[in-house]
């Protein structure tokens, strides 16, 4: 599993240096080192789980939006069922407007 590094250290793979903030991952033998990485030699999927990583990261972005989404027609909903259409869109103006959506 690939992660961050919080802290510098030294590959375990080829022995150069980790910095923060660098993609690694845990080495067989314990110990980390950069994703594709060792004994040296860069593996050819270290470019293929750099474009995973991208890929999860824009689903986890996507994923948020959508729910936010879905928590905004749901609050909708509720609003309009207890006090009324008009309030209802009162309320998703006010908050569009406090989002910079208008």
């Amino acid at each position: 599993m690939a992660f961050q590094a919080r802290y510098e250290g030294k590959c375990g793979g080829c022995g150069e240096k980790i910095f923060r903030g660098q993609t690694i991952c845990t080495g067989e033998r314990g110990g980390y080192r950069h994703v594709g990485c060792w004994n040296g030699v860069y593996e050819g999927d270290a470019i293929e789980a750099h474009e995973v990583e991208q890929e999860n990261r824009r689903r986890a972005t996507a994923n948020r939006e959508y729910a936010q989404g879905v928590a905004q027609v749901e609050q909708w909903r509720l609003n309009k069922q207890l006090f009324g259409e008009a309030y209802a869109g009162a309320e998703e103006l006010a908050w569009e407007m406090r989002h910079g959506d208008w």
